[in-house]
């Protein structure tokens, strides 16, 4: 099966501040140590739909990916609206935000994970302009079952690619605090930094693997694969529900044109 090397991370934190962060990882029992992950509370920036702002923010990134080794997977905004000087109804703030901030690092082939406020109408996505969801791979909304309640659920109101799962239900739990995803095993779906598309779902993965190495069609039905992955020799003793995640992730994968 293929591994996933941990994510090195960059959180711009505009929202919380370092003492949330401290009882944050204390209640998830977070190590001393966190070398992958870099946290800057309230970074000194101007907004990032200006050149001068857009010219610190690419500074502060590859100072701090020093750190990481010049290697880093994913920068998180939060919020995306305390990035920016213009005005958030405004579509031309965020053509600049994304030409000038977020494709240089997308050109570098880092992800970036935007955190936003939906406006009063939840239905209608993020408050502010349309434009600001113009460039975005996936857009999820995440929304409690009722006030306070740890039963989350992340819709996909777009995607320009296939492998996003239209819905995540997740459970939020204490001691250490987590969150327990609770969908079907190819649900969930990451691309690697040399651009594989793999599950996260280890059980899942390890088929793709197997069915991959042994050249089964990734056209085959679930029945079909099964037989002629057992007939290659494959030895894998897999449940129903990861042979169907696994040929599901293969036929969505083909159709997006990334073979293994």
């Amino acid at each position: 099966a293929t591994e996933l090397d941990p994510a090195r991370v960059i959180y711009l934190d505009a929202e919380n501040g370092q003492d949330w962060w401290r009882d944050g990882l204390e209640s998830m029992g977070a190590p001393l140590d966190l070398p992958n992950l870099k946290v800057i509370c309230y970074p000194d920036l101007a907004g990032l739909d200006t050149p001068k702002g857009a010219k610190e923010f690419l500074a502060l990134i590859a100072k701090t990916a020093a750190e990481l080794d010049d290697c880093v997977d994913l920068v998180v905004f939060d919020t995306v609206s305390r990035f920016i000087e213009g005005g958030e109804n405004d579509a031309d703030t965020w053509s600049q935000f994304y030409r000038l901030a977020i494709q240089p690092l997308r050109d570098q082939k880092i992800a970036v994970l935007r955190l936003d406020h939906l406006g009063k109408d939840a239905d209608r996505g993020p408050r502010g302009s349309s434009h600001k969801l113009s460039d975005v791979d996936a857009d999820f909304r995440m929304t409690a079952a009722k006030a306070g309640s740890d039963d989350l659920t992340l819709t996909l109101g777009k995607r320009r690619r296939q492998h996003f799962a239209q819905t995540l239900t997740v459970t939020r739990k204490d001691g250490p605090l987590r969150h327990e995803l609770h969908t079907s095993p190819a649900s969930f779906i990451v691309r690697t930094a040399d651009g594989t598309v793999v599950s996260l779902d280890p059980d899942t993965n390890a088929l793709v693997a197997d069915l991959d190495q042994l050249n089964v069609s990734d056209e085959f039905g679930r029945d079909k694969a099964r037989k002629t992955y057992i007939q290659a020799g494959g030895s894998i003793a897999a449940r129903d529900v990861v042979w169907a995640a696994a040929v599901r992730f293969r036929k969505e994968r083909a159709k997006d044109g990334n073979q293994p």
